[in-house]
């Protein structure tokens, strides 16, 4: 086996970045509980490590949370300190999955050698012991799904 037992193309995600936060849990904490009082299901997050006390935040939503999202940054920027976020729409997010992934080595690297082959930027990539999403641009994304369908020897589901 390869590792990857399914792909998932999710198309229309947006990603918001939050640079330069405190690096004090409370405040993630915070913008967190926002977004889910505000009803806006985040998909991915990826925090940096802490760096002279800051941090930043990455996170994605569907494009139809979009405007809810940043109303709700603007409310948020009264209460969070320098809350400036940078936003980038029109992304998809690649979804490779397999239960082998707890106890094989190099899956990660060969999945993201060969996005990087097909031409696509990465922009945002989680793990989990069995999941790998990365978040690329709608421009690319069919040449990396095509990539890793031959890499991977599995057929790409389309979930939007």
């Amino acid at each position: 086996m390869n590792g990857v037992s399914k792909l998932t193309l999710s198309e229309d995600i947006s990603v918001i970045t939050f640079n330069h936060l405190s690096a004090d849990p409370t405040g993630l904490a915070k913008i967190l509980n926002q977004f889910a009082q505000a009803q806006i299901n985040i998909d991915m997050i990826s925090q940096t490590a802490p760096n002279s006390g800051t941090i930043s935040l990455s996170l994605t939503v569907f494009a139809q949370d979009l405007l809810k999202a940043l109303s709700l940054c603007n409310r948020l920027k009264d209460t969070v300190p320098g809350l400036r976020p940078l936003v980038s729409s029109g992304n998809c997010k690649l979804q490779l999955y397999g239960d082998e992934m707890r106890t094989m080595h190099g899956v990660a690297a060969k999945a993201i050698d060969t996005i990087a082959s097909s031409g696509a930027e990465i922009y945002l990539i989680t793990t989990s012991e069995v999941d790998i999403s990365v978040l690329v641009a709608r421009d690319k994304a069919f040449e990396a799904v095509t990539a890793l369908e031959k890499a991977f020897q599995v057929s790409c589901e389309s979930t939007f």
